[in-house]
């Protein structure tokens, strides 16, 4: 099993869930939303107990911040560097989750998880 699949797992037994909204709510980690047009999609800022999440508030109805969401939290969770591969790569498993937690089933295609939480297609390198 892949250490991104225990990392979801122990997030689902610790916390009951896998959706990224309720994982940052149930870890005490804020998730602020600034409008700042289109200069970025997210950062993490650290804070003084825990790290801070800036959303670009133009991400508020877009299903990709799911998977900006699920990005960011991976970065929250480890206290090495990490690499944007492993980070993408952590999203792809805890959204796929999350789709089996809300859906009952494994997604068909890689392309309903692009629909609903706006996960880019993994199998573009220029992404990595």
């Amino acid at each position: 099993m892949s250490s991104y699949v225990d990392k979801v797992n122990k997030l689902h037994a610790t916390y009951g869930s896998t959706n990224p909204f309720e994982l940052f709510s149930k870890m005490n980690i804020d998730i602020r939303y600034l409008d700042s047009g289109d200069t970025f999609s997210s950062k993490q800022v650290k804070g003084i107990y825990k790290p801070v999440i800036i959303l670009n508030s133009l991400l508020k109805e877009k299903n990709e911040r799911y998977f900006i969401l699920a990005y960011e939290l991976y970065f929250a969770l480890c206290s090495a560097e990490v690499s944007e591969k492993d980070a993408h790569l952590f999203a792809k498993e805890l959204l796929e989750q999350l789709y089996i937690d809300t859906y009952g089933h494994i997604p068909s295609t890689a392309k309903e998880l692009e629909r609903l939480y706006g996960l880019p297609d993994i199998t573009d390198a220029s992404i990595f």
